[in-house]
């Protein structure tokens, strides 16, 4: 049977994977849920996502049920990996594949199989936790399946195979880009304006869409003489200078509604809170995000208020940039030599 390449209308039979005067990629595989599955994994982009409630106080080997659609114009055959060995989180168990002809699938265009994995939840959430807490990054605890599509090339008419990867990873929260922001310097003066924004990126880590409701802040809980992430002439304290209350800086509750899409990083936008009067200090806060059915994460801010530096002279050492409120000398830039 002859079809058409998608990319330059040369005709192809049907058992090749490439074309052979363009090159493009006739086979296309592409993953979709099983409504009916007892272990109902999400897919999205491709990827697979398993929610540990549907594995909750499981620690045995337990099977997720998807499917794979032949989405090209052309015949997949699909081999799949041998079984599993003790380093395997997830695999197909080798009484399925025995149950397959000569351990091969072949998937007309628009064909579907069901796809029988298995996985190690407890494995999997380990490292979850693991990620959550900083000890992995997000490549860490992405597992990969590697199934094997066999097909023709063009010119020599000799097998060739490529490999459809499943990638597997556990749901995870809406979490912050970065969990701590420090001001080094803030001018009052632009505070009073009311126009100062902080902003946050939330990244959406799960497949499916959540709601940002709520937005709280509170004093970071540090020893009152030390700041955080700044020093005075390099010391961490200083007599004439006091900490400011978050409550000062930020509203202490705000309600939203913002919706964050599946694997989608969102801005925020967050308000300084008008100054009212002259202030020269330090404030450390934490903002908790709340989004909905999911526990709060967290991010830290901190920063140093005070009135515009100017330029002064200091000793012999040349100009340097200083604040000279509250009888602090507080050097907020590099000295400049004359």
């Amino acid at each position: 049977m002859k079809i058409t390449c998608d990319k330059c209308s040369a005709e192809v039979t049907a058992d090749y994977v490439f074309c052979g005067m363009c090159g493009h990629k006739l086979t296309s595989l592409e993953l979709k849920n099983v409504p009916s599955s007892p272990r109902i994994p999400s897919i999205h982009e491709n990827m697979v996502f398993i929610n540990d409630a549907s594995f909750s106080g499981s620690s045995e080997a337990q099977i997720i049920q998807f499917q794979i659609q032949n989405t090209g114009k052309t015949t997949a055959h699909l081999r799949f990996p041998e079984q599993k060995n003790d380093l395997n989180v997830l695999w197909v168990e080798q009484t399925i594949i025995n149950e397959i002809q000569d351990n091969l699938i072949i998937l007309e265009p628009q064909d579907a199989t069901l796809i029988y994995i298995y996985v190690n939840p407890e494995e999997i959430f380990i490292d979850r936790e693991a990620y959550l807490n900083g000890r992995k990054e997000l490549d860490d605890i992405i597992y990969t399946l590697n199934i094997s599509t066999q097909g023709l090339i063009y010119e020599e008419e000799t097998a060739s195979s490529m490999q459809f990867v499943v990638p597997v990873r556990p749901e995870l929260p809406c979490v912050p880009t970065s969990n701590a922001s420090i001001y080094r310097f803030i001018d009052q003066d632009s505070l009073k304006s009311g126009k100062l924004q902080h902003v946050v990126n939330l990244q959406n880590l799960s497949s499916r869409p959540v709601t940002l409701k709520r937005i709280l802040f509170s004093d970071y809980m540090t020893l009152p003489t030390k700041p955080l992430g700044f020093s005075f002439d390099g010391k961490t304290s200083h007599p004439d200078l006091k900490r400011i209350p978050f409550s000062t800086c930020f509203p202490a509750d705000s309600r939203l509604n913002v919706v964050i899409p599946p694997l989608h990083t969102q801005p925020v936008s967050i308000p300084f809170l008008p100054l009212k009067e002259d202030v020269c200090g330090w404030f450390a806060s934490t903002i908790r995000f709340h989004v909905q059915n999911e526990l709060p994460s967290k991010a830290y801010i901190s920063g140093f208020i005070g009135k515009r530096p100017s330029l002064s002279w200091i000793k012999s050492k040349g100009y340097g940039v200083h604040n000279n409120i509250a009888n602090v000398n507080l050097q907020v830039s590099h000295r400049f030599d004359r």
